[in-house]
């Protein structure tokens, strides 16, 4: 019956142990997703605000600079909403969230619907 105890016992001690080590790593990893959330909404934010404000200078069609502004614009975001999760920009990873953050500005822009990329 004693050693059945000191079983049981070794078994708490050691969910107890394990418990208190992964809650300030998941502690830490709550703290990242949320700073990461709190950087992307910034950025879009920030985004949002540029952009309306370019667009309620423009006439009804953007001029050639504006277009360029416009673009410049969503360049800067994507930039900054990808460096919010990843920091490596020679990653292929990075350049590829880069690359799709463009084409989804591109494509929201424009109310376009994706092709077959095959």
């Amino acid at each position: 019956m004693t050693r059945r105890f000191d079983q049981t016992w070794n078994l708490m001690l050691m969910a107890i142990t394990l418990s208190a080590l992964a809650t300030p790593a998941m502690a830490e990893s709550d703290s990242k997703k949320e700073q990461t959330e709190d950087c992307a909404t910034a950025a879009m934010t920030d985004y949002v605000k540029a952009n309306d404000a370019l667009v309620q200078q423009t006439a009804t069609v953007m001029s050639v600079e504006a277009t360029i502004a416009q673009r410049r614009l969503q360049e800067d975001y994507c930039l900054r909403f990808v460096r919010c999760s990843l920091s490596d920009q020679n990653s292929a990873i990075f350049r590829v969230q880069f690359d799709s953050c463009l084409k989804d500005e591109a494509l929201e822009k424009y109310g376009a619907i994706p092709g077959d990329t095959d």
